[in-house]
């Protein structure tokens, strides 16, 4: 395999990381979102300010029922759209961006409510015994909009 070839499948593994994470996310599946980090993980939100490291925290953080942004009491269903996406390899390490809308429908004071929110993300990406992980996932909310769903 040449070097051409080795720099696409590397982009692509990477990719398909970060689309497995955003995949766990909207089937509210902690093993698929952790599956997609190293064990050293380092995550970042600008809601609220929180950060948290290693695996551990991240399977106790997206367990949680419900799960979601305070706007909502529970959340029922979420989508995220994958948009731009950059990144840089070098070696066994990579870093980018990537940019998502997410759709969460949910409720708020008992009555269905949605939000569409712009999200960025700051990443770092690592090799590990020849699989692409994510080791730094820095989630930056840039807008949103809110709604009452015709449907939820």
């Amino acid at each position: 395999m040449d070097d051409m070839d080795r720099v696409l499948l590397d982009r692509v593994a990477v990719r398909d990381v970060f689309e497995r994470y955003l995949q766990g996310l909207d089937r509210h599946d902690t093993e698929m979102i952790v599956g997609a980090f190293t064990d050293d993980v380092e995550r970042t939100s600008s809601e609220g300010g929180s950060s948290s490291s290693g695996t551990a925290s991240a399977r106790d953080g997206f367990s949680r029922p419900g799960l979601g942004p305070a706007e909502l009491d529970r959340t029922i269903h979420r989508t995220h759209l994958l948009g731009n996406f950059t990144v840089t390899i070098v070696g066994d390490e990579a870093n980018g961006e990537a940019v998502c809308v997410s759709f969460l429908t949910g409720e708020r004071a008992d009555a269905p409510h949605t939000l569409i929110r712009g999200i960025e993300y700051g990443l770092s990406f690592r090799r590990e015994s020849n699989e692409w992980r994510i080791c730094r996932l820095d989630h930056s909310l840039t807008w949103m909009l809110e709604a009452t769903p015709v449907k939820s």
